[in-house]
């Protein structure tokens, strides 16, 4: 493709097209010395060879096949034992040791006291308002 563009843009006699012719026809002769090489040395087999070269391609590419679902077969089960043995050797690394505060922060038990004792006293003003309630309910049913 490159000699026929050069061939149209430059004029036979050009070096490059000449470079190129002589690339070409190194080319064709090495080709030629490959095909008839026979068998020692043959980029392209034989009519008698080739049903023998099917069937060993044929069986080559079955086993590749095999061997490939194998592969994916054990890598899937690889893959699941990382991840169970990553699951299994779950460890906690102290980073600082836990230390006691000085001042306990919860329960705040000065707020917890003062809240009894305010609800204790309102508990006991109504109660007491109750009682007296109580008895003047009383008192009236006893005179009416």
């Amino acid at each position: 493709m490159e000699l026929r563009k050069l061939e149209s843009v430059l004029s036979p006699d050009s070096p490059q097209v000449k470079h190129l012719r002589e690339q070409v026809k190194a080319i064709e002769v090495q080709l030629r010395n490959i095909e008839n090489a026979g068998d020692t040395l043959s980029a392209v087999p034989s009519l008698e060879g080739a049903p023998q070269k099917m069937a060993e391609y044929t069986n080559l590419y079955i086993k590749v096949k095999g061997l490939q679902a194998k592969y994916e077969t054990l890598l899937k089960l690889y893959e699941e034992a990382r991840i169970e043995e990553q699951r299994e050797n779950l460890y906690v690394e102290v980073i600082d040791p836990p230390s006691l505060p000085d001042v306990p922060v919860k329960p705040k038990r000065t707020l917890i006291v003062a809240v009894a004792a305010v609800s204790s006293l309102f508990l006991g003003i109504f109660l007491a308002f109750f009682f007296v309630w109580l008895e003047g309910v009383k008192s009236r049913r006893v005179s009416a």
